[in-house]
């Protein structure tokens, strides 16, 4: 099974291509708020150094979510073009389960931290042994309420940028920072492929978690 994997969920844009489960190539960037610039680009370069062309894919794995909300929009919009064109399956990889994928080797059960934005975060915990499963969430939280509730005890896999603090102000033992990637949305969905097919791709959006809203720009030098 040919797979190419699309992640945009955060200020990453990563794409990778398996084959039977080997990983043939990867290309990642952080560029915020630039991924529907560089996702063609990365794309285009996977296949020209693999040699072959998007037709020879069997399966397309796109980061669902929850995240960036322009980000997922830019990834699953790309996913289900490559799909409608080249006749190939879709799958949706929670992003936060793959995150918790990346470190199955090292733990059971493991909880996994993104930034949202400001003071808030996602955050879901997973059991990993024997098989992927959702202990809770994921939920959007507040720092305060996140660091009030979580476990001490539970690992942790954390992506978020230093100047958040979060990773300082946690007691929890943390396996890995700066843990998406395309690599692992390729793994989950070679791994548990029947899990996250998706049967109706016209009607898929972006799990987003939170309602999306707009907000007028007010100068904020303008009194009254």
């Amino acid at each position: 099974m040919r797979l190419l994997a699309i992640e945009t969920a955060t200020d990453i844009c990563s794409v990778a291509l398996y084959n039977e489960g080997q990983m043939l190539a990867e290309n990642t960037l952080t560029m915020p708020r630039l991924h529907a610039e560089a996702l063609p680009s990365l794309i285009e370069h996977l296949f020209l150094y693999d040699g072959q062309t998007v037709d020879s894919l069997d399966v397309i794995a796109v980061s669902i979510g929850p995240g960036s909300f322009t980000g997922l929009r830019i990834g699953l919009s790309t996913a289900k073009g490559l799909m409608y064109q080249h006749e190939t399956s879709l799958l949706a990889i929670p992003t936060l389960a793959a995150s918790a994928w990346s470190v199955r080797r090292t733990c059971d059960n493991v909880g996994v931290i993104h930034h949202s934005y400001r003071e808030h975060f996602f955050f879901a915990a997973y059991q990993l042994e024997p098989s992927l499963e959702t202990i809770t969430g994921p939920v959007r939280i507040a720092k305060s309420d996140l660091i009030t509730a979580l476990p001490t005890e539970l690992p942790l896999v954390i992506q978020a940028p230093a100047e958040t603090g979060i990773s300082v102000e946690l007691n929890n033992p943390v396996l890995s920072t700066n843990v998406v990637s395309a690599r692992a949305i390729a793994d989950l969905a070679h791994h548990q492929t029947e899990n996250w097919v998706v049967s109706e791709p016209l009607l898929l959006e972006p799990d987003y978690l939170h309602e999306y809203k707009a907000v007028k720009y007010q100068n904020p030098l303008q009194t009254g």
